[in-house]
């Protein structure tokens, strides 16, 4: 069946690094970064993270996903974002819950708190 496919966390395939310029129709045009991987601990459990940098803008985040049962994949996030030009900052908790049903579908759920 194929409920099958979700018993384990997705597969994670090395590093990614990316740079660039904003272009839009704002007055500034800063320089970016980002870089983020992905890590199986187990087959049933993995991690993933990235970040983000420009001259006023930083932001990171984290993941963790479980696959206790065969048919529930459990994850929990936590961003942090900061802009140093407006003096903002903020994080945001997250935790999902996804449970396949029979009859090819689903049951999904997800708790979100932002500061």
């Amino acid at each position: 069946p194929s409920t099958l496919f979700n018993q384990h966390v997705e597969s994670f395939q090395g590093y990614r690094f990316a740079i660039g310029r904003v272009d839009d129709d704002y007055d500034e045009s800063p320089w970016v970064i980002s870089a983020s991987s992905g890590w199986n601990l187990t087959r049933w459990s993995a991690m993933n993270g990235g970040v983000i940098v420009a001259e006023n803008y930083q932001a990171a985040s984290i993941r963790s996903s479980l696959v206790p049962l065969p048919d529930l994949t459990v994850s929990s996030q936590i961003s942090t974002s900061q802009d140093t030009k407006d003096s903002l900052q903020g994080q945001k908790y997250r935790l999902d819950a996804n449970y396949n049903l029979p009859f090819s579908l689903g049951l999904t759920t997800s708790l979100t708190r932002s500061d």
